[in-house]
């Protein structure tokens, strides 16, 4: 096989050049990817704490171990404070109805509605960190920055 483009001693690249054009591509990839990092990776995290349900977990993890920067500790403090105030009104609402014959109807009902209403925050809160805008609900982001 004398015609191989795979024999190495008939080959006429110069070694140093292809290093340099290596180092070259490596820091180019490293630049991006730290590009990457710092913005789509972090605001990835931020929807993942926007997650009905699912998200609370990880924003109490961040919040316990406080990871994370400001922005990051900000929509944790307000998915944690949406899914507890969510979670303390089903449950309420729940047993109120099972408790009240006459007034079961209107509670499932209004408990419907809360946990429909905590659903369309948070999917409006991923569309407004999606549009890059400040994440703020009147009442509840003023309350729940008043978390540790």
């Amino acid at each position: 096989m004398p015609n191989s483009p795979f024999n190495s001693h008939d080959s006429d690249i110069d070694h140093s050049e292809l290093e340099r054009l290596r180092g070259e591509i490596q820091d180019e990839f490293m630049e991006m990817r730290d590009d990457l990092d710092n913005d789509d990776v972090r605001r990835l995290t931020l929807f993942l704490y926007l997650i009905p349900v699912v998200g609370f977990f990880p924003a109490v993890w961040t919040l316990y171990r406080r990871l994370g920067d400001r922005s990051q500790q900000s929509v944790s403090r307000l998915s944690v404070t949406l899914a507890m105030g969510w979670l303390l009104s089903y449950l309420l609402l729940n047993i109120g109805a099972s408790s009240s014959p006459n007034a079961a109807l209107p509670l499932l009902i209004v408990s419907s509605l809360l946990t429909s209403s905590y659903f369309l925050i948070n999917i409006g809160l991923m569309l407004q960190l999606l549009r890059r805008k400040r994440l703020w609900l009147p009442g509840i982001s003023r309350w729940s920055d008043r978390l540790p």
